[in-house]
């Protein structure tokens, strides 16, 4: 009965699945070999070597991984769907919501002048250049 117990435990982990690019999962690959190289005997996983990186990352990604990621994953089209999200619900609320409004909430708070002015030169938060009169006459 013990016997079943562990392997009704072991089918209990759970296991998620990440697509990677080609390129991404060839860099995780060569550093497997270079593990390998360095010690006879030593069995590594993909999956294996992905977690001990993971794990080897604090908890928390700092504030310049966060604007990397947005910088490399944001999109115009994403944004607009979730702005008519947003303005739909405000809406069902009774509550008259600008689009120029919504940008200034979703966007942190400018901590320096040239922070603003390289952020408004990549198109990031320009909730100045919508005015709330433009805003309504897109999204009544």
């Amino acid at each position: 009965m013990e016997a079943s117990e562990t392997v009704a435990k072991k089918k209990q982990t759970n296991h998620f699945r990440v697509n990677l690019k080609k390129e991404v999962f060839d860099r995780i690959s060569h550093w497997a070999e270079q593990i390998k190289g360095q010690r006879n005997g030593v069995k590594i996983r993909p999956s294996d070597l992905v977690e001990y990186i993971l794990e080897s990352h604090s908890a928390e990604l700092t504030p310049a991984e966060i604007e990397q990621y947005k910088e490399r994953y944001t999109n115009e089209i994403d944004l607009a769907k979730w702005l008519v999200k947003e303005l739909s619900a405000a809406q069902k609320r009774g509550q008259k919501l600008s689009i120029a409004e919504l940008i200034r909430t979703s966007c942190p708070k400018q901590s320096s002048k040239k922070r603003k002015e390289k952020q408004r030169a990549k198109g990031c938060c320009e909730s100045e250049s919508v005015s709330d009169s433009q805003a309504t006459a897109v999204h009544p």
